[in-house]
């Protein structure tokens, strides 16, 4: 299994997102038994977004789940990457 990093972008309508953050995070926590290892919002940047960190056989895999986060489907992801991450010290290093 290969770690990967999902960066989300969100878009600037802060109320839509609070709208919808409740059934997001709902659907978030239902990752944790689907290879999530952790999840959470930017800090002090520009663009709102978030940052999510996977243990999968594939991209491919993670994009299938993430595709039915509510918030992808309400408008408020704008921008989705996915990219393989190889940790070589520390924690999550072999």
């Amino acid at each position: 299994m290969a770690y990967f990093v999902v960066h989300y972008t969100y878009s600037a309508d802060a109320d839509l997102a609070a709208r919808h953050r409740p059934a997001h995070r709902e659907f978030i926590n239902t990752l944790l038994t689907d290879g999530l290892v952790a999840s959470g919002p930017w800090v002090g940047t520009d663009t709102a977004g978030a940052m999510l960190l996977f243990r999968a056989e594939t991209a491919d895999e993670i994009a299938a789940e993430l595709d039915h986060d509510p918030f992808l489907a309400k408008g408020v992801i704008v921008d989705r990457e996915i990219r393989e991450w190889n940790p070589v010290i520390g924690v999550f290093a072999p």
